[in-house]
């Protein structure tokens, strides 16, 4: 809580001795400081996520633009495949490479000779693998979405807890002093 010695100092502190913000950081009480800590700790949390994500999704837009522009160029679907190109860390690779290997084993039969042709049943199953491929990479592209959500929704609350906390000290220290003048309650 705020004390008399406290709001005695705030009125002879200057700008000259000391920042503002320094004089306040060093009179929080735990409280205070503990909300000020978890502000902190959102904001480092929101910031790294968002930084994390924009570098992710920067990388995995220009991979996926690349790969887009070879499979385009290619003669036949499987081209690619073929070839063992491999493309990591693109979420379009590898999607594609799933298809292709569920494709490939859906060609081949138990001798291991390829047909030209697979079943409706293979494409059933093949587009359902694919589709499962494709949820993963949406995962995996969404993944610490929740902690920036935590973050940022409980933020605000956090400050105006810190707010509230800082307005109830203001009015317990000027009932402790028994005067609400300005310099009592305004540091």
């Amino acid at each position: 809580m705020l004390n008399a010695p406290f709001l005695a100092a705030a009125a002879s502190a200057t700008a000259e001795t000391q920042p503002t913000y320094l004089f306040v950081w060093e009179q929080l009480e735990g409280p205070g400081l503990a909300i000020i800590v978890i502000l902190v700790l959102f904001s480092t949390c929101a910031w790294g996520v968002m930084a994390f994500k924009a570098l992710q999704l920067r990388r995995a837009r220009k991979y996926n633009r690349y790969f887009d522009q070879e499979f385009r160029s290619q003669s036949r679907v499987l081209a690619m495949f073929e070839r063992r190109i491999s493309a990591e860390g693109c979420p379009l690779f590898n999607v594609y490479h799933e298809g292709c290997i569920a494709l490939e084993e859906r060609l081949r039969d138990k001798e291991g000779n390829r047909h030209r042709y697979v079943s409706l049943k293979s494409v059933e199953h093949i587009k359902g693998l694919i589709e499962s491929a494709v949820a993963r990479e949406s995962v995996a592209l969404e993944s610490g979405i929740i902690l920036l959500a935590i973050a940022v929704s409980g933020a605000p609350f956090m400050g105006l807890l810190g707010t509230v906390w800082g307005v109830m000290e203001v009015f317990s220290a000027a009932a402790q002093e028994g005067n609400a003048s300005l310099t009592t309650v305004a540091p």
